[in-house]
């Protein structure tokens, strides 16, 4: 066996980061090994960035009790949702003399709930390695540490089929969690910019990727980018496959029905699509197949209770990573101490703060992640279709109706280009063809969410209501 340990760092993430390996001196405490002969450029160690609080399951009924509450926090969305949005738990359980045992285990799930997901996705990505959907898993090591995440003792490094007996020994406490990988073969997106001739096999490439997924793990992941998807790529240059790089199981929606797995396809696409050009090196992949139709389907699919029990479901994610801003930007509503003008020679919306005058084109409250239904609450399907609508079109994002005379898979057609409009102009939800795509968005078509709950209408009702309130004031005066 050879030993091998962290060098340089390869690529952060909110929860963890990765990095090369080296060749290191024989028996060092902070080492992982290989077998004889590997090309230690083929893997990386990747570390949780956090100290995680491990607890200890012990023998007590307490802990039997905590055993199927975690079970079904882990497994039962709907309770989880209840549970978490702070229901009366009598509403859950029906024993008012359970209500205070109800929320000591809660309790304990909440300050150890990093514990869970750890081990969760652990297991998840050993699984889904021997499908070929995941990088391969070598080694994993869990250290001693303190709060801080300075390390006291280091474990034994131990391989991924001994999970379950190894957790059992971690002593309670604070720990750090790594493992020893199979390292990708490059960045979609930097792969694309040293052959750009390979788009198109890419794109095609993700396409059979989520086909797979769906149909054989019959779920879908709501955390689908570019940065999350790993290529392996030949000694040709040729893209061989697709994997997934990180499997967090909360971003996991279960599913097994022909509707639900058609929807999970469609959404899949649709955001990475959309993840695509609106973050990182924004390359266009096309429309990977799928049609406008297909995608305002998904919205009425996953736009209902059943999905929104999940804390990242498919409507609130799409929404987080394509709108990523309040609510009210889009609904037309100008915060208090705020007002919205429109810029005389670019002709942009923006927001000048009353009290100071400052001036800014981002919406002045700060964005929030939007969990389980809260977009519910601002949105129904009809006005989160158009926002949508409003989105592709000023991120160039057109999709087309694929090709019917060829038959099969269809193929992966490149948008047309033209430059970003109104962020709220709606697409034609009749437009099908090519022509019609790249007909000009007439000035009438350009009209914001907002002005549907009251249009002109609305506005000269509050113009002569201002009109009549000062009259009463005058009158009062007098």
């Amino acid at each position: 066996m050879i030993q091998v340990a962290k060098f340089e760092i390869l690529g952060k993430g909110s929860s963890k980061n990765a990095f090369t390996l080296v060749n290191a001196p024989t028996d060092s405490p902070q080492n992982f090994t290989l077998p004889e002969g590997s090309n230690i450029n083929k893997f990386c160690l990747v570390e949780y960035t956090r100290p995680i609080n491990w607890r200890k399951d012990k023998n007590s009924s307490t802990d039997v009790e905590f055993k199927k509450f975690r079970e079904k926090m882990d497994n039962d969305p709907e309770f989880k949702y209840k549970i978490d949005r702070g229901s009366f738990f009598i509403d859950i359980i029906g024993e008012p003399q359970k209500v205070s045992e109800i929320n000591y285990l809660k309790h304990l799930y909440d300050n150890h709930d990093n514990q869970y997901i750890c081990i969760a996705e652990l297991k998840k990505m050993f699984e889904l390695s021997k499908e070929s959907f995941a990088p391969k898993l070598h080694q994993i090591r869990i250290d001693v540490a303190n709060r801080s995440s300075e390390t006291g003792n280091y474990g034994i490094p131990f391989l991924p089929e001994m999970m379950d007996s190894e957790f059992e020994k971690i002593p309670s406490g604070y720990t750090k969690v790594s493992y020893l990988v199979e390292r990708c073969d490059e960045e979609i997106f930097k792969f694309i910019e040293k052959n750009p001739d390979k788009k198109d096999e890419t794109g095609k490439k993700v396409v059979e990727f989520i086909d797979l997924y769906v149909d054989i793990q019959n779920e879908l992941n709501t955390d689908i980018k570019p940065a999350n998807f790993c290529p392996t790529i030949a000694d040709d240059g040729t893209v061989v496959a697709i994997r997934l790089l990180d499997v967090d199981p909360t971003f996991c929606v279960k599913g097994s029905s022909p509707e639900f797995k058609k929807n999970a396809k469609v959404f899949m696409k649709y955001l990475f699509i959309v993840n695509s050009v609106r973050w990182g090196k924004k390359i266009n992949f096309g429309n990977l197949g799928i049609t406008k139709s297909e995608i305002y389907a998904m919205i009425n699919y996953f736009f209902s209770d059943e999905y929104f029990f999940y804390k990242r479901n498919p409507i609130n994610m799409l929404y987080h990573y394509f709108a990523h801003t309040h609510p009210y930007y889009f609904l037309g509503e100008t915060p208090r101490g705020w007002k919205t003008k429109i810029s005389r020679t670019t002709g942009a919306k923006y927001f000048q703060n009353i009290s100071s005058g400052h001036k800014q084109f981002n919406y002045p409250v700060e964005y929030e992640f939007l969990k389980y239904d809260d977009l519910k609450h601002y949105f129904n399907v009809s006005h989160f279709i158009k926002m949508l609508d409003g989105l592709n079109a000023s991120n160039n994002i057109f999709i087309n109706v694929p090709d019917e005379g060829g038959g099969g898979q269809a193929p992966v057609i490149s948008p047309v280009h033209k430059p970003s409009v109104n962020l709220l102009t709606p697409i034609n939800e009749n437009t099908e063809t090519k022509e019609d795509l790249e007909r000009p968005i007439e000035p009438s078509q350009e009209i914001p969410i907002a002005e549907e709950k009251g249009g002109k209408k609305q506005k000269s009702l509050r113009k002569k209501n201002k009109k009549k309130s000062r009259r009463n004031k005058k009158t009062r005066k007098n």
